[in-house]
């Protein structure tokens, strides 16, 4: 009797194993993408270009292509998808295959995404944008001021991405970030990048958007490898953020967590750089505020002095309140900088409070008896 219990447990045992074995060998169901198929089959729910608040939904890697394919080359009006919106059904693996950013604003207005994506918690990994776009992310320009588009509810696992270099183009609006190149007022909440990133270009360039008037929350990046401008304004979540003359953005409840041994660097040849924010500019009527930021395991640099004192834990040019930085480095000219805990300046060669101060002489003149 004892033999056949003792029997029956070992089974028992045998049967849990072999199931926690099938789990964890379980193959990936994220649709593979082969950089060359398109469909769009999925557009005849809706008609794009009638601004009729249509709902469009894609099943495939090649679905997610047809957007693409669409917006770049086969529009004919301007204002594409205006008030419509993209669901992403399934998981994607662009499988590093070259993407081109949907709504790549070249040549013209014709060629601007002007709707709205929810990726319902999906995941698109491995994205590559290696010939060098204006605008480069898996979105490219997004055109609308008045926050009526949203991105929402994807990550973005695993991404390297290169923006066009001025030298080369001879433009200034290179942008680049995992999600979007240039989101201008958007609201963008719930989007995350994991995983290993590289991405670069001249200018704007941060791990989920690189230049943005955006209303911001709950997204995060939560990743390994580097976010580097070759001139200036490089951050881990944004580049380069700020408030149009009419609208207000903000940054609420955001995380850039580095990964991995060497976490995440952030450099820029010039300053601005910033843990989450590299730079912050606010310009006409429009305000912007930021709050509950978190930046950890990060190092930020900028390559030369020649241009100020642009580097924060946080946010540079900006104070960020509620926020946190942990294990996170600053360095100038490869000197280590002293930074504000949430603060607006971290290259600075003395303190007075809690300011820095690019130069002592700047520092004297701000300081009061006592200080």
């Amino acid at each position: 009797m004892k033999m056949k219990k003792l029997l029956a447990m070992v089974l028992c045992v045998a049967m849990v194993l072999s199931m926690m074995a099938f789990t964890v060998s379980a193959e990936s169901t994220a649709d593979v993408w082969d950089g060359t198929s398109y469909s769009l089959d999925w557009l005849s729910t809706g008609n794009p270009e009638a601004n009729a608040c249509d709902k469009f939904y894609l099943n495939s890697a090649e679905d997610l292509a047809g957007l693409a394919y669409y917006v770049n080359n086969y529009a004919s009006t301007n204002h594409i998808f205006e008030g419509d919106t993209i669901y992403l059904e399934v998981d994607v693996d662009l499988d590093n295959c070259d993407w081109d950013p949907i709504g790549t604003a070249v040549p013209g207005e014709k060629n601007r995404f002007y709707g709205s994506f929810d990726g319902k918690g999906h995941t698109i990994s491995n994205l590559k944008i290696a010939d060098g776009h204006y605008y480069a992310g898996l979105f490219g320009h997004i055109a609308t001021y008045d926050y009526s588009q949203t991105f929402s509810n994807v990550t973005i696992n695993n991404a390297k991405v290169v923006a066009k270099d001025e030298t080369e183009s001879g433009d200034n609006n290179e942008a680049a970030g995992a999600l979007i190149g240039r989101a201008n007022g958007t609201i963008i909440k719930n989007c995350h990048v994991t995983g290993e990133i590289n991405i670069s270009g001249d200018r704007f360039v941060g791990g989920l958007l690189g230049h943005s008037y955006a209303q911001i929350s709950d997204c995060s990046v939560e990743a390994s490898g580097t976010i580097k401008a070759n001139t200036w304004q490089a951050g881990g979540l944004v580049g380069s953020h700020g408030a149009t003359d009419k609208y207000t953005s903000s940054v609420k409840d955001c995380s850039v967590i580095g990964k991995g041994d060497n976490g995440l660097n952030i450099t820029s040849y010039y300053a601005s750089a910033g843990g989450a924010i590299g730079d912050v500019s606010v310009s006409g009527v429009g305000s912007t505020t930021m709050q509950g930021i978190t930046v950890a395991n990060v190092s930020i640099a900028a390559d030369s002095e020649d241009y100020g004192s642009g580097i924060a834990y946080v946010a540079s040019g900006y104070t960020a309140t509620n926020s946190t930085a942990g294990n996170v480095s600053a360095t100038l000219g490869g000197e280590e900088c002293v930074a504000t805990d949430a603060g607006s300046v971290a290259a600075a060669v003395a303190l007075v409070g809690n300011s820095g101060y690019a130069t002592l002489k700047e520092a004297i003149d701000a300081a009061e008896a006592g200080d």
